[in-house]
C-alpha cells in the first residue's frame, strides 16, 4: 500500500546511508590498509553473489530488500572507496577524460545492458523475471571477482611504469591503500638506486 510504502523507503534509506558511513569510517580503511585494493574491489561482488545465492534458494521479499540495501551500502563504502585510486597511474591530463569515459558512458551502458535483460525477461517470462533478475546479478558478480584478481596485478603495474617514467607523483601522506605504498616504495627503492648508480658513473 501507498502509505506503508511512504513508511518504509525512509526507514530503509536512513538506514544503509547510516551504515554506509560507519563502514567508511571503520571498516574500509582497515581493509584498504592492510589487504590493498583487490580484497577491496572484492567483497561487494562477493557479497552479492553469495546473498544472491541465498535468495534464490529461499526467496522471498525480504532477501530481495536485504540484498539490494548491501549492495547500496558496500558500493558506496568497499568499491566506491578502491574503485576511485585505479585512476592512480594516469597522468593528470588523461585521467580526466578517461575517468569521464569510464563513471558516466560505462557505468549508463551497465545500466542500460541489465534493464533490456530485465525487458527481454519481462517479454518472455513475466513469472519468472525475479528469478532472472538475481541469475544476471549473480553473473554480473561472478564476472567481477574473476577480474578483480587481474584489476589488482594491471593497476600495480601500470603505476609503477608511470611512476618511474616521471608522469605522476604521490606524497606517501595521501596513499590509503597497502597496494599503492608497496608499489611506491619499490618505486622509490629503484629510482633512489638508478640516480646513485649513474651518480657513481659520472666521475669514472
Amino acid at each position: 500500500e501507498p502509505a506503508r510504502l511512504a513508511e518504509f523507503f525512509p526507514v530503509y534509506y536512513t538506514a544503509t546511508s547510516v551504515v554506509t558511513v560507519v563502514l567508511q569510517g571503520t571498516v574500509t580503511p582497515y581493509v584498504l590498509d592492510r589487504q590493498g585494493l583487490g580484497v577491496s574491489l572484492a567483497v561487494l561482488p562477493a557479497v552479492l553473489l553469495v546473498g544472491g545465492a541465498a535468495s534464490l534458494v529461499f526467496g522471498g521479499l525480504t532477501a530481495i530488500v536485504l540484498l539490494r540495501g548491501a549492495e547500496a551500502v558496500l558500493a558506496n563504502s568497499f568499491f566506491r572507496s578502491a574503485y576511485e585510486p585505479l585512476y592512480t597511474p594516469l597522468p593528470p591530463n588523461q585521467k580526466r577524460s578517461t575517468k569521464a569515459i569510464i563513471d558516466v558512458a560505462a557505468d549508463r551502458f551497465g545500466d542500460a545492458l541489465g534493464s533490456f535483460g530485465i525487458l527481454v525477461a519481462l517479454a518472455v517470462v513475466p513469472a519468472q523475471v525475479g528469478v532472472i533478475a538475481l541469475a544476471l546479478a549473480l553473473a554480473a558478480a561472478l564476472v567481477t571477482l574473476s577480474l578483480v584478481r587481474r584489476l589488482q596485478r594491471g593497476y600495480v603495474e601500470e603505476l609503477a611504469t608511470s611512476l618511474r617514467l616521471g608522469l605522476v607523483r604521490i606524497s606517501e601522506h595521501v596513499v590509503a591503500d597497502a597496494a599503492t605504498r608497496l608499489t611506491l616504495s619499490q618505486a622509490h627503492g629503484q629510482l633512489g638506486r638508478g640516480t646513485l648508480l649513474r651518480g657513481v658513473a659520472a666521475p669514472r
